[in-house]
């Protein structure tokens, strides 16, 4: 079967992917721990693509389109799509994928995308097979520049695009979980960087993947070394739940935190600072918090959930860290610079430096000063 893919289709895609909307945020899926069962895969090691797993078409601009499969080989344990044909690029897309209807989708693989010029865009999307083929999301790989400038890695969906910055010309592994009951999705990168997105929600039970390189001219491509789809499935026995809050040191909350489950990155935090893991079954979790430049009163909590304790609530409240006396910067030592700050405020309210009343009368004078120097904690006050 030769798919062809027209204009259209293909300024849709630079649309998407160049309207940023900023990082989701929202709590990600249901949590589906069991270990996922693999539904599809392809090492490309039979030194031909296998058309019972793939079938080969054109990304066409205009009315011009190179032989089928002519820019979509495979040999060496590697399969190539590229374009060799100015306007006609190499288009692969997988046979129909059975999936259930409930369960992330996880979409993993190893690649690496060249671009010949400033005229290029690549893409690996998700399709719903029921839904005549319809894209309900996918992962674009652009750098183009004419009338727009698309650059970087994006995860695209009905959520808009989000951005990440480009590798290229290196092999890289990448990682899709995909909720089919919700949409919502997360994309990991060489399993460091990730960004979430909503994509379009599943409405039968098969999938597709495709892989395309297109741009202006000739001597783009994308080649992939193997890529796998599994399923985690939800347990009949899975009724248990992990829920909480991250707050800050005033008890206000804190949104966007990474909420990690068994060292994974399960959700984040939303702008409640509330958080919600379900679907669980039954068994020990370790359940973290980590968010950059603050730390926890309890970092990391050991978890466990069965028929006596099927919910736990679990907060994570922002460490209050004690602070030095005379330390009126706030950088971890007392010294002169606090003493300067100090003989700023004598003869000021006190309400605009509390902590300048080191003696405690209500009022800021040169005694306040002096007392700084009795608090020292560095040589001659003087600190690094």
């Amino acid at each position: 079967m030769e798919i062809k893919i027209s204009k259209p289709i293909i300024y849709t895609l630079f649309l998407v992917i160049i309207t940023t909307c900023g990082i989701y945020n929202n709590t990600f899926a249901q949590g589906f721990i069991e270990t996922p069962t693999i539904v599809f895969q392809d090492n490309f090691d039979d030194s031909v693509i296998d058309l019972s797993k793939w079938r080969l078409g054109t990304m066409k601009y205009g009315d011009r389109f190179n032989e089928v499969g002519a820019t979509t080989t495979e040999s060496n344990g590697i399969l190539r799509v590229s374009q060799d044909i100015t306007d006609a690029g190499g288009y692969v897309r997988s046979q129909p994928i059975q999936v259930n209807p409930t369960g992330n989708i996880i979409i993993k693989k190893r690649f690496r995308v060249h671009y010949a010029n400033q005229y290029f865009t690549g893409a690996s999307s998700l399709y719903d097979v029921d839904n005549n083929e319809t894209v309900l999301g996918g992962i674009g790989y652009t750098n183009y520049h004419y009338k727009i400038t698309a650059v970087g890695f994006s995860l695209h969906g009905s959520g808009g695009s989000v951005l990440l910055d480009p590798i290229w010309d290196e092999w890289i592994e990448d990682q899709l979980v995909y909720n089919p009951e919700t949409g919502e999705a997360i994309y990991t990168l060489n399993n460091e960087y990730s960004i979430t997105n909503t994509l379009d929600i599943l409405t039968g039970t098969q999938i597709a993947i495709d892989f395309y390189s297109y741009g202006w001219w000739t001597g783009h491509y994308m080649e992939v070394d193997w890529i796998t789809v599994e399923q985690a499935q939800k347990p009949d026995s899975a009724i248990y739940k992990i829920e909480g809050y991250t707050f800050d040191a005033d008890g206000y909350p804190i949104a966007n935190v990474t909420i990690q489950l068994n060292g994974e990155t399960f959700i984040y935090s939303d702008v409640n600072g509330y958080y919600l893991i379900e679907g669980l079954a039954e068994g020990d979790y370790v359940v973290s918090a980590e968010m950059d430049g603050i730390d926890f009163e309890s970092n990391s909590v050991q978890v466990l959930l069965n028929n006596d304790s099927p919910f736990t609530r679990l907060d994570f409240k922002e460490l209050i860290t004690s602070q030095l006396i005379g330390d009126i910067d706030k950088d971890g030592d007392v010294d002169r610079d606090d003493a300067k700050i100090v003989q700023t405020y004598i003869n000021k309210p006190v309400s605009e430096c509390p902590e300048c009343d080191l003696d405690g009368d209500s009022t800021i004078t040169i005694l306040d000063a002096r007392k700084i120097v009795q608090l020292c904690t560095c040589i001659k006050c003087l600190c690094p």
